[in-house]
């Protein structure tokens, strides 16, 4: 993708296991891991959960999630294949 075709520099494709990868012990659910350009800054995790939103604040908390992204990462598509499969379903939900 070139800038202008809605790339953005600092934001990485989340495509990353794909359903044919199967189950993985690392998916514990979703979350995000949020980091401030402030050097002082704590990394934050941010997750859903039914009942609730959780902000896990704690350094161990966000290392434990870095590691965690980091593994399910190892096992998933590399970011241009995970732009590539987002593409190829864009373009099927758009046929149907």
């Amino acid at each position: 993708m070139s800038p202008g075709d809605g790339e953005l520099s600092d934001v990485s494709a989340g495509a990353r296991v794909p359903f044919l990868a199967g189950a993985n012990p690392d998916m514990i659910g979703a979350f995000s891991i949020v980091s401030f350009a402030e050097p002082a800054a704590l990394d934050v995790v941010h997750m859903d959960v039914p009942s609730s939103t959780l902000w896990l604040e704690s350094e161990e908390d966000a290392a434990r999630h870095g590691r965690t992204f980091d593994r399910i990462a190892r096992v998933g598509l590399a970011e241009r294949n995970a732009v590539d499969l987002i593409e190829t379903i864009r373009k099927e939900l758009e046929t149907q």
